[in-house]
């Protein structure tokens, strides 16, 4: 499916003093089986593009077409457009509810009306997925988790959904190494050579280099540039996004003329 992004505007809302100061300028295109990874500073426009991308947000001005579609003037196939993304935001509290992490997970496959049985084997699955004890963790309550903890039960819930399409904000943040490793073996593994999109903002580019395949660059509300990972410009990069040492290394071999250095 393709998605543009024709002409979208999105305004700061009044309550940030700055009234009609664009925090989203841009035109777009992309494919929901692409695997994209968003880089820029804080305040460039990241989060407010992936909420407008899934439908989270309404742009001022401008339009989302769907394969040359203009969904704002169908409510259906704005629905259906909506129901394409699974969303993972930034701070987890936005997303969990239930009393305990088993229900949690459960809540959107009941809404599904799943049969209970298949419920259960998805929760292990995706408990599993972020690397969460199924027996441990399925009635633990949602009050004692870890802040690390909130947000792999955040990334199961939107897992076992199994979208086409994966909307992540820092998925990474505030998760010790063993976590981190978790999630990029599912989103790296399981899910980049699967037919779903993936669209990842991550400051951590080790992490978004082992699971997209293009990064955008996006400053004052604009995407201004798009890479393939196999084609980047780490001097043009570095204004985005932290290079780890060990890429700068292997730059600097290349220059020397040492080739197929492992990361």
């Amino acid at each position: 499916m393709k998605i543009q992004l024709k002409d979208i505007q999105v305004l700061a809302e009044p309550a940030s003093g700055n009234a009609g100061k664009i925090r989203l300028d841009l035109s777009w295109e992309f494919s929901t089986e692409d695997k994209i990874g968003i880089v820029g500073l804080s305040g460039s426009g990241k989060t407010t593009l992936l909420q407008v991308i899934a439908g989270l947000i309404d742009p001022d001005s401008g339009m989302i077409l769907v394969d040359d579609r203009d969904i704002s003037k169908d409510k259906s196939a704005k629905n259906e457009y909506k129901n394409q993304f699974g969303v993972c935001f930034q701070f987890p509290e936005m997303q969990i509810f239930e009393p305990t992490v088993g229900d949690d997970i459960a809540f959107g496959l009941q809404n599904m009306k799943m049969d209970h049985q298949e419920i259960k084997q998805q929760i292990a699955n995706a408990l599993f997925d972020v690397g969460l004890v199924h027996n441990e963790f399925l009635m633990k309550s949602i009050r004692g988790l870890s802040q690390g903890e909130k947000r792999r039960v955040a990334m199961a819930g939107i897992l076992v959904m199994q979208k086409p399409v994966l909307l992540l904000d820092e998925p990474t943040s505030g998760l010790d190494a063993v976590g981190i490793k978790k999630i990029k073996e599912t989103l790296g593994v399981k899910l980049k050579s699967a037919n779903r999109g993936l669209m990842i903002i991550s400051h951590d580019l080790d992490f978004l280099l082992r699971t997209v395949d293009e990064l955008w660059l996006m400053e004052n509300g604009k995407i201004i540039e798009s890479m393939r990972c196999d084609e980047l410009d780490y001097h043009k990069l570095n204004r985005f996004i932290e290079i780890p040492r060990s890429y700068r290394l292997q730059q600097h071999l290349l220059k020397l003329g040492i080739q197929n250095t492992p990361l």
